[in-house]
């Protein structure tokens, strides 16, 4: 059993060095082709609000205000010992990346067997917008966060999936999320029964660590940088002012929430007036993603069905608006990969030829958005 233990997480780990040596490759690559500096081809969108962060701590004034404190200052420590502030993020996503790999094989592991647990990882390492995992973004250590309080709250050790939830809320707003989950498994472990249920209140009130964290957070911008200045004129302004921050409209100029259909519909109208492939690209892998909901629907388990369906409906809710500087679904295939479960159920269903057929095919648009990402600056 350790053997065989051993073999699978040496895979992820060989698969997650090639992944990041390819990552480092296409940099230089590109770099190169480009005739510039190699940290400034990694310097791209949200990585220069985190370098910000890094460097100088958050502005209200900057942009910075938009972004969670865990990933910047998790890189800061190395930044402090002389480290490149870029090169940290770097440091930090890979290291997050790998934990991402080998939780989630443990987690898949609790109901299925291991080769099916390798391919859960498998499976997300090589969906083509898991390339974000490789780049300074948030995404790899919010998913270490949440897919280590599932494995918590499976185990049922309440409080600490509780810590590993307000982590990720500290990495990423949709950590809050992670309750629907946590409060299923919860409720499951007292037979769906309320009497049950009140006696398990110390674990319930644990799970408050989660919005805890998020009004902690919201709290420190409000005295320490005075960047919630509330606006109750409606609900959207609420989220805008309060719950998000007025600094995000610095980094995406016109975004709200709307009805899914809605937003589905002003996505597609905007695309159709632009000449460049991003929005095209959100929108498909959208859309592509909704089909592996489709597939791995059934061998799911329940909280990990209610927890995918609020990832989805919040993601195709957001707006991102008619500017002409992008299209209305900003970063949809980025926001669905938080939806995580979704690669455990497809480890049942895809196997054999059918599991070398899709890590080819991710592979190939995993490397398509990464020289994408260096070379045109596309938006992940």
């Amino acid at each position: 059993m350790l053997v065989k233990q051993w073999r699978d997480e040496k895979i992820l780990i060989v698969t997650w060095v090639f992944l990041r040596a390819l990552t480092i490759l296409f940099s230089v690559l590109a770099a190169h082709l480009a005739a510039k500096p190699l940290l400034s081809i990694w310097t791209r969108w949200d990585t220069i609000y985190y370098s910000r962060i890094v460097v100088a701590g958050y502005s209200p004034d900057n942009g910075t205000t938009n972004f969670h404190p865990l990933f910047p200052y998790l890189a800061k420590p190395l930044w402090f010992f002389g480290v490149d502030s870029v090169i940290g993020l770097i440091l930090v996503s890979s290291i997050a990346t790998l934990l991402v790999c080998l939780f989630l094989r443990r987690l898949t592991l609790i109901d299925q067997d291991s080769p099916q647990a390798l391919r859960s990882s498998l499976l997300l390492l090589f969906w083509p917008i898991s390339y974000v995992l490789f780049i300074p973004y948030s995404e790899s250590v919010w998913l270490a966060c949440a897919v280590l309080s599932l494995i918590y709250a499976r185990t049922e050790r309440w409080k600490s999936a509780a810590v590993a939830a307000a982590l990720a809320t500290l990495a990423r707003q949709q950590g809050l999320f992670l309750v629907v989950p946590l409060g299923w498994e919860l409720w499951r472990t007292a037979n769906y029964d309320f009497k049950t249920a009140l006696s398990k209140w110390r674990d319930w009130l644990s799970l408050g660590l989660i919005p805890f964290s998020y009004l902690s957070w919201i709290l420190y911008r409000t005295v320490s940088l005075g960047d919630v200045k509330p606006n109750f004129s409606s609900v959207q302004n609420i989220i805008s002012s309060a719950l998000l921050s007025s600094a995000s409209h610095q980094v995406v100029k016109d975004h709200r929430f709307t009805w899914p259909w809605e937003a589905t519909y002003l996505a597609i109208k905007r695309a159709m007036t632009l000449s460049f492939v991003n929005p095209w690209l959100d929108l498909v892998f959208g859309f592509l993603f909704l089909v592996l909901v489709g597939i791995a629907w059934k061998p799911m388990r329940t909280s990990y069905r209610l927890y995918v369906v609020v990832i989805i409906i919040v993601s195709f809710s957001f707006h991102t608006g008619m500017l002409a500087t992008g299209g209305a679904y900003l970063s949809l295939p980025r926001h669905l990969l938080l939806a995580f479960p979704v690669f455990i159920g497809l480890s049942t269903r895809i196997r054999g030829v059918m599991t070398w057929v899709f890590m080819i095919l991710g592979f190939c648009g995993f490397t398509f958005f990464l020289f994408g990402y260096f070379w045109v600056r596309l938006v992940p």
